[in-house]
């Protein structure tokens, strides 16, 4: 019988880092005590900074997300992929610590290796697509 070739599944994730969104808050913070103190001399150095370093941070939207295939899952897998071959894995462990689920790759052999949880999608999308490779998630709420 011959092998059946799986689509190959990416999730990709962009989003901002709650540090913009913090500095955001800093800089209205700023140019609003600015305008209520009449500190017109400091305005101009606060605009200045924050077009700087707002620029900067919206420029670098970071695209977080796995691609999985026929023998290979990769995390982080457009900025420093890191590839392992689902003939090596053992399954996957969730932990809820929060609304996110943390996941751990669980090797064959015994070791262990935690992934960004917000690298992932949700965890019954990524039990489906894995279940189909042969790979199970250990969680007693999993709904698949």
């Amino acid at each position: 019988m011959p092998m059946r070739m799986l689509d190959v599944y990416e999730y990709r994730q962009t989003g901002r880092s709650q540090v913009v969104w913090l500095t955001a808050a800093l800089v209205a913070f700023l140019l609003a005590y600015g305008v209520v103190n009449d500190a017109s001399h400091t305005m101009s150095v606060v605009w200045a900074a924050a077009g700087v370093v707002l620029m900067w941070m919206l420029m670098r939207a970071p695209v977080r997300g796995i691609r999985v295939d026929d023998e290979h899952l990769t995390l982080n897998a457009w900025h420093k992929p890191r590839t392992i071959a689902l003939a090596d894995v053992s399954h996957l462990r969730a932990t809820h610590w929060t609304d996110d689920a943390n996941i751990t790759v669980v090797y064959k052999d015994g070791t262990e290796e935690s992934t960004n949880a917000r690298d992932m999608p949700d965890l019954n999308t990524l039990a489906l697509v894995l279940a189909e490779r042969g790979i199970k998630i250990k969680d007693p709420g999993l709904m698949v």
